[in-house]
């Protein structure tokens, strides 16, 4: 049922925000305290949406390939549909349009698309607002110019990591000629400490 799922969904959440408990900066706990009690709202949305999509025939694919430039990439696209991929976004504000999805996004569909040739979707789930402006989900079929530019981003991006690989023996070559995003919700408090060492070298 939609309820089983919020429960497990919540459960996972607190699972993985206990185990870094003592990662979180005390605003960034803050934000998951808010975060938590929006996730039943979300899941009853995905599902609703999700369940009228039809059965799809693999779920988390592990997907590899080569961008064109000696570099095998991996990726695990979220639903595999016999004539498309799905790839499941909760954000907190639903997007206008394709034009206003962040290029990361874009790069991630082009790559799926590349490695099976598939047109690629975007389904975003978000917490219905009172004016009731969204129903909670929207899904977005990637076009192929904005998929062309995604690929083309990702072989430059693997140039520009095979160029810096080869200017180096070190990580702290390489980080001579990198600047991180800190700010990138990827980065815990432990790494970005770890971090901000070597980059400081």
């Amino acid at each position: 049922t939609v309820e089983e799922a919020a429960n497990t969904a919540v459960a996972l959440y607190e699972e993985e925000r206990g185990r870094k408990q003592n990662q979180m900066p005390e605003s960034e706990e803050e934000k998951a305290d808010t975060y938590v009690a929006t996730i039943p709202d979300l899941v009853a949305a995905g599902c609703s949406e999700i369940r009228d999509l039809g059965q799809p025939t693999a779920i988390q694919k592990r997907v590899e390939g080569d961008i064109g430039v000696g570099v095998p990439l991996v990726g695990y696209l979220d639903l595999e549909y016999e004539d498309r991929v799905i790839d499941v976004k909760v954000v907190g504000q639903m997007p206008s349009s394709i034009e206003t999805v962040k290029n990361g996004m874009l790069r991630q569909m082009a790559f799926y698309r590349h490695a099976t040739g598939k047109p690629v979707y975007l389904l975003f789930i978000a917490k219905p607002p009172k004016n009731k402006s969204h129903t909670g989900f929207k899904l977005i079929e990637v076009p192929e110019e904005l998929l062309r530019e995604g690929l083309h981003q990702l072989q430059t991006g693997a140039r520009a990591l095979l160029q810096n690989i080869c200017l180096g023996d070190s990580i702290e070559d390489m980080a001579r000629f990198t600047v991180p995003n800190f700010d990138s919700y990827m980065w815990d408090e432990i790494l970005r400490k770890e971090a901000a060492e070597v980059w400081a070298a």
